[in-house]
């Protein structure tokens, strides 16, 4: 369940929920990553690199890769 807002509302989402999208100019192919972790994360990138490196402590993590030839 997701928080919606509302005062009083025990609807909550805890923890960290990184997404990462994008599309390649030359061949406008997709790929989609989202890493979900209930502890702290550190997420490192640079606009020099072509890499993303995901650091996290530790807790249940979900990790979620997908491919595609359309837009999302």
């Amino acid at each position: 369940m997701i928080d919606d807002g509302r005062a009083g509302s025990s609807q909550q989402t805890y923890g960290h929920h990184p997404v990462y999208l994008a599309r390649e100019r030359q061949s406008r192919l997709y790929h989609f990553v989202y890493y979900k972790n209930t502890h702290g994360m550190l997420i490192e990138s640079s606009k020099n690199s072509d890499s993303l490196i995901f650091n996290s402590v530790g807790g249940n993590v979900h990790f979620i890769i997908i491919l595609g030839q359309q837009n999302p």
